[in-house]
């Protein structure tokens, strides 16, 4: 009896293991067979084909360790004029500054990260000194000395200037915070430049903050100018230092003189490197052509006195202030462009070809433009009457917005871009027109 009970369980034992191979040998036949034999037609999605597995640790390990990583390749990237990006913020982008040739590039950032990017002149590497802002705060507005040796940065909470010396060894380039200074400021400052000779330090707070304000390199408060009716936009400064232009949400562009004392002047002749000292500011000009504000504005070099300015419309035009300057009277308009930008345009500078040691003859006044996440670069109005001309469009250079834009004024021609992202990009600028 026990002989017969034992046989009978090995028996069973043995056709279970039997249906359980069989059974797991044509499941792994059937997935096996399937995958290969099934067919999408274009446009349709497949019922029977299996889902792609993703790895959601490596994709958000590769977020954080690439700061500009997109679901899709970034469109700048295909580019032919990308020259290369700048990554390594993990906030947005609030202020660029760009050398005056291509060697250094300044940004700040919500991540609290002051950051200054040195440029090799063989290509290859691109080092990056780093300041780190005190916890829970950042910096709102950057810019650097004509001369590469100061950067200065606006504090977005305390309204505050920071100053700091650039110092080379090698490829790397070093700060060191000097000293600081507090400003009047309501809001945050968004427009902060450094004179060109080093004379005076501007700012303005975007917004109803609608002062001026003129400082001392060490930070001694020059002159509050009163330019704002209703909204401050931007300022900008020429590259001899004397002139002063405001974009504000009234059509009219306001253009102030700096004055400074006849003495340093005369001083300033003889030595380049001494540092004059301004006396006052006065209103110059008023350039008109815009319906609307103008959002944005940029001197062009000395030797072509123009001015080009943006506005809420979505056009961007030209002005000439030599007729102002030597003759005295009103700044002529050389050429309105409208674009397709509805929105309007958020930024623009100008440069030439041979850059500001130019004599202003033959070479080619280039503009760029940004307008959301589209990127526009135009060919001045020409000597012979030519209306300005497109040369290059990219609709998707950055991520989000542009709200910076500047080309190098010297050396190597570059443009570098930034936007509501965390990366910023250098251009290469396109060939002339046929």
């Amino acid at each position: 009896m026990l002989l017969a009970t034992l046989f009978g369980v090995a028996i069973a034992s043995c056709l279970c293991y039997y249906f359980f191979i069989h059974r797991q040998s044509r499941s792994r036949s059937h997935s096996h067979a399937a995958a290969p034999t099934t067919v999408t037609a274009p446009g349709k999605k497949s019922k029977g084909a299996a889902k792609k597995k993703v790895d959601i640790t490596a994709k958000y390990a590769a977020a954080r360790k690439d700061s500009d990583v997109a679901a899709s390749p970034h469109p700048s990237q295909d580019d032919r004029y990308v020259y290369r990006h700048l990554r390594g913020h993990q906030g947005e982008i609030r202020g660029l500054a760009v050398g005056r040739s291509a060697h250094h590039v300044a940004t700040v950032a919500t991540d609290g990260q002051l950051r200054l990017w040195t440029i090799s002149d063989d290509d290859k590497n691109v080092n990056s000194a780093r300041v780190n802002m005190p916890k829970g705060t950042c910096a709102s507005a950057v810019d650097l000395s004509a001369d590469d040796r100061y950067l200065c940065v606006a504090m977005e909470e305390s309204k505050e200037v920071h100053i700091y010396g650039i110092t080379e060894k090698g490829n790397q380039s070093f700060l060191t915070h000097l000293h600081s200074f507090p400003t009047p400021h309501k809001n945050p400052i968004t427009t902060l430049r450094m004179a060109p000779n080093n004379s005076f330090i501007a700012t303005m707070a975007k917004g109803q903050d609608l002062n001026l304000h003129l400082f001392s390199v060490k930070g001694v408060l020059i002159q509050i100018i009163p330019v704002g009716q209703l909204v401050n936009y931007q300022f900008a400064i020429s590259s001899d230092s004397r002139y002063i232009a405001t974009g504000t949400k009234i059509p009219d562009t306001k253009v102030f003189e700096v004055r400074y004392t006849k003495s340093d002047m005369k001083s300033s002749v003889a030595s380049p490197t001494s540092t004059p000292t301004v006396s006052r500011v006065e209103l110059l000009t008023t350039v008109k052509g815009h319906r609307r504000g103008v959002t944005s504005l940029a001197f062009g070099p000395p030797s072509h006195g123009t001015l080009v300015t943006a506005s809420i419309d979505g056009s961007f035009a030209e002005h000439s202030l030599a007729v102002r300057l030597a003759m005295k009277e009103d700044p002529k308009l050389l050429s309105l462009t409208k674009t397709e930008h509805e929105n309007g345009i958020e930024c623009i500078d100008c440069t030439s070809d041979e850059g500001e040691g130019s004599n202003g003859e033959d070479d080619r006044t280039l503009i760029a433009t940004a307008a959301g996440t589209t990127l526009q670069i135009w060919e001045g109005e020409q000597s012979d009457g030519t209306k300005p001309r497109l040369l290059h469009t990219n609709s998707h250079a950055h991520r989000g917005p542009i709200t910076h834009l500047q080309f190098t004024r010297s050396g190597r021609r570059f443009l570098v871009t930034a936007g509501e992202g965390k990366t910023a990009t250098i251009w290469r600028l396109p060939e002339p027109s046929q």
